[in-house]
C-alpha cells in the first residue's frame, strides 16, 4: 500500500476528530486471525489461543474503514504486539520515516504540543506514537472517560475487519491453500476492500436519505426499531412521501377533486361510482424516485356523497404496494 504523505495523515486525523472525538489520531491498529487448514510439518506454530489454526493479519485503518498499512503471514500463536513490533510499518514509525506531522496542541486550554498517535488495545505497548487504554478496573473517572474516548477511535479497526470479512466471504471458512497463496489472497482482499470503500463506500449518515428524495419532509423522525413503533414510523414516512409528491412536484393529480368535476363518463343509473387510483411509474425524464398517481378505474359499488374520494392513507398504501410490486417484477 502507498505510504501516506503528511497531508494524508492530517486528513485522517481530522476525520478521527470529527467522527470519533479523538484528536491527533492518525489510525487504529489491531490484529485478526485468518483461519487456515493446518500447514504440514508446522506443529503448533499456527495454533492460536482461540483453538484453531490461523495466520495473523495486522492492520492499521483510517476513519473511512480503509487500510493504511497491513502485515500478513505471522504465526497464529504469536501475540499482536510482538507481530506489530516486527513489522516494517513499526520500524518506520520508530525511525520517524512515515511523514507523520509534527506535534500540535489538542486544546486551546492546554498549549502544550501533543504527538500524533495510533490507538490500539491493551495488547500493544505504549510509546510516543502508540496510544493504549489505561489498564485495571479501579480507575478514576477521568481515566474511564479517556478509555471511552479511545475505544470510540479504536473500534474503527474492528469494524474494518468486520466489513472485510463480510464483503469477501472466503474468510468465513478456513483457507485450504498453501501459505504463500493464503497470504496473497489476504493482501488482494485488503486492496480490493480499499478500492470498494473509495468507490462506493458510505457512512451511516448516508443511509438516512434516499437519492432523489432528500427533501421529503418527515412528520415524525423518532424511529424505534422493532415492534409497532417502527411500523407506525414507516407508515408516517410513506404518507409524507405521497404528500410531498403531490404538493411540491405537482405530479399527482387532484386526488381530492370530487367526481362531478372530473371529465369522466357518467356512471350507471343503478349505482353511483367511486374512484380508485392506479400507479403509473414515471418515464425516464421524470426525476428518480417520483411516483405518479392518476385516477383511472371507476367501480360502481360505493354510493357518492363524500365516499368518492380516496384518503391520503389509502393513496399511500396503494402507491407503495404497487411501487414495491414493480420493483419485485424488475428484479425478478
Amino acid at each position: 500500500m502507498p505510504q501516506p504523505s503528511t497531508e494524508d495523515w492530517l486528513e485522517i486525523s481530522n476525520k478521527f476528530e470529527t467522527f470519533a472525538n479523538f484528536p491527533n489520531c492518525i489510525g487504529a491498529v489491531d490484529g485478526k486471525h485468518i483461519r487456515v487448514i493446518k500447514p504440514t510439518d508446522t506443529g503448533s506454530l499456527y495454533y492460536n489461543y482461540k483453538h484453531y489454526f490461523s495466520i495473523v493479519l495486522i492492520g492499521v485503518c483510517d476513519a473511512n474503514y480503509s487500510f493504511v498499512a497491513i502485515d500478513v503471514g505471522a504465526y497464529g500463536k504469536s501475540s499482536d504486539s510482538s507481530i506489530f513490533k516486527e513489522s516494517l510499518f513499526y520500524k518506520k514509525l520508530i525511525n520517524n520515516s512515515l511523514n507523520i506531522p509534527n506535534p500540535k496542541p489538542i486544546s486551546t486550554l492546554n498549549p502544550e504540543p501533543m504527538p500524533y498517535v495510533i490507538v490500539g488495545d491493551e495488547a500493544f505497548g505504549l510509546s510516543e506514537n502508540i496510544m493504549r487504554p489505561y489498564g485495571g478496573n479501579n480507575l478514576t473517572m477521568s481515566k474511564k472517560i479517556f478509555n471511552y474516548r479511545l475505544s470510540r477511535a479504536r473500534r474503527y479497526i474492528e469494524c474494518t475487519f468486520g466489513i472485510l470479512s463480510n464483503k469477501w466471504r472466503i474468510f468465513h471458512r478456513p483457507l485450504n491453500v498453501k501459505l504463500d497463496l493464503a497470504q496473497n489472497i489476504i493482501k488482494a482482499c485488503c486492496i480490493l476492500h480499499n478500492f470498494v470503500r473509495v468507490r462506493d463506500g458510505y457512512r451511516y449518515d448516508d443511509t438516512l436519505t434516499v437519492q432523489g428524495l432528500e427533501n421529503v419532509p418527515i412528520e415524525n423522525q423518532n424511529v424505534t426499531r422493532g415492534s409497532r413503533t417502527a411500523q407506525a414510523s414507516t407508515f408516517t414516512y410513506k404518507t409524507s412521501l405521497i404528500k410531498h409528491q403531490k404538493n411540491v412536484h405537482g405530479i399527482v393529480p387532484a386526488l381530492r377533486q370530487p367526481y362531478a368535476q372530473l371529465d369522466q363518463p357518467p356512471a350507471p343509473t343503478d349505482a353511483q361510482p367511486t374512484r380508485q387510483s392506479v400507479i403509473q411509474f414515471a418515464p425516464p425524464s421524470t426525476p428518480q424516485g417520483h411516483i405518479q398517481i392518476a385516477p383511472q378505474i371507476f367501480v360502481p359499488d360505493v354510493p357518492a356523497g363524500g365516499s368518492n374520494m380516496m384518503s391520503d392513507d389509502e393513496i399511500c398504501m396503494a402507491a407503495m404496494d404497487e411501487f414495491e410490486k414493480a420493483q419485485d417484477d424488475n428484479t425478478g
